[in-house]
């Protein structure tokens, strides 16, 4: 039977909320109270699960003891704040539960939307780059400007960054490598999305992106391996792909210079958009294991409870000061490590309670045998000794396909 008018408008809402961190940050945070509010309205219309999957209290929990840490923050606005970017912690995972037979009857709606979404994202902003890039070389006779096809120039039209791209990216590429069943594309159609979206994590430029893909396609690449009857072809395929992949970044020179300075053969960015940068006039080049070191000191004095939701931030920057650390002072940088940055604010708990998060997808991935929670696993765990989880595009993501994707591959009822 169809679903009522009001489920509908559910169900198009939470779609869009899976999309919506990609293109616009305020979009995706004024869809949280809007899917809400539609949830309660339809709370009567859903099947609540007969199984009980505690794994959705997990991202709860986490929200809760950080809620706990502004009861001993002197930083109470900055709390509330960060309590306030968290809230879909506390409201997606309750979403989900009590709509997992709706949300499991469109299960593949859902990724199909998600999946194209990455691809027009894409399209839109290599156009938008060789838009400009026609009008500098037309107008101003200038040559290439690499940097507007790459990193944060590129991602300039959405206003967005490069590592969280990548992040969404690499989960649409896991569904189409390890959930693509129910999808009805044809081998040549998964293929050439695959291709377009791996490009598309070639000029975003992250280099967890680079690390992360290479993972995931090599996961992939072993099962079919271990399980293909031709397994010459996808053994031709790996490496085929690995190779054209590499001769695109070294031939593009603004990706073949970041790659060098990664591995320390260059330090000056030529192609770099401000043109006056080196890495040889910041004196702190080593600025991410110094800020490590400054919040370890800190987490030593108060390893239990931490710092307090509002008060992490400040304790690092005075540290920074403290120790003379001038360049991570005035840029005021978080601890740039999602594990650190919460044990910093919320101690030892908040940490276990991230770390059993992340832990649970890795267990359901070995238990259930599923390369897509594998992948998931692969992208947050990995994400997270570079980047702390502060941005709301990472929060709304984490939260929406951690919940999505715990409450899957079970045999559930259609709504009617």
């Amino acid at each position: 039977m169809r679903n009522k008018p009001a489920v509908d408008f559910f169900l198009y809402a939470l779609i869009l909320l899976a999309i919506a961190p990609l293109y616009n940050m305020r979009v995706a945070i004024w869809l949280i109270p809007v899917t809400g509010i539609l949830f309660l309205i339809n709370f009567s219309n859903l099947r609540k699960e007969k199984h009980q999957n505690y794994y959705l209290l997990l991202p709860v929990v986490f929200f809760l003891v950080l809620a706990i840490g502004l009861s001993y923050t002197s930083n109470f606005e900055r709390g509330i704040k960060i309590i306030e970017r968290f809230l879909s912690f506390a409201v997606l995972p309750v979403i989900f539960y009590t709509s997992a037979s709706l949300v499991n009857s469109n299960r593949y709606k859902i990724i199909k939307t998600y999946i194209y979404a990455n691809v027009v994202f894409f399209i839109i902003t290599f156009l938008y780059a060789l838009y400009r890039q026609l009008d500098i070389s037309i107008n101003k006779a200038l040559g290439i400007n690499w940097y507007y096809f790459y990193r944060y120039d590129f991602l300039s039209v959405f206003n967005q960054h490069p590592t969280y791209v990548a992040m969404m990216t690499l989960l649409a590429i896991s569904f189409l490598l390890f959930d693509n069943i129910g999808l009805n594309f044809s081998k040549k159609k998964i293929l050439s999305l695959v291709i377009l979206l791996s490009l598309g994590i070639l000029f975003t430029g992250s280099r967890q992106g680079y690390i992360q893909y290479f993972l995931i396609i090599t996961m992939y690449f072993v099962q079919k391996i271990r399980t293909s009857l031709n397994k010459q072809s996808y053994i031709f395929g790996y490496f085929g792909g690995l190779i054209i992949l590499a001769l695109i970044a070294v031939n593009i020179p603004i990706i073949k210079e970041r790659i060098l300075v990664t591995l320390g053969v260059e330090r000056y960015y030529k192609f770099y958009y401000r043109k006056k940068y080196s890495l040889k006039n910041n004196p702190e080049t080593q600025g991410r294991l110094l800020s490590w070191q400054d919040a370890w000191q800190l987490i030593k004095e108060k390893p239990i409870l931490g710092q307090g939701t509002g008060d992490d931030n400040d304790a690092l920057i005075a540290q920074y000061r403290k120790n003379g650390h001038t360049y991570l002072f005035q840029k005021g940088y978080n601890a740039h490590n999602s594990y650190i940055q919460w044990w910093l604010s919320g101690g030892i708990i908040l940490l276990i309670v991230w770390l059993g998060l992340l832990f649970s997808i890795l267990f359901k991935a070995v238990k259930r045998r599923d390369g897509l929670l594998a992948s998931f696993f692969i992208i947050l765990f990995l994400t997270g000794f570079t980047e702390t989880f502060y941005r709301v595009q990472g929060i709304i993501f984490i939260a929406y396909f951690y919940s999505f994707l715990m409450i899957a591959h079970h045999k559930l009822k259609k709504i009617a």
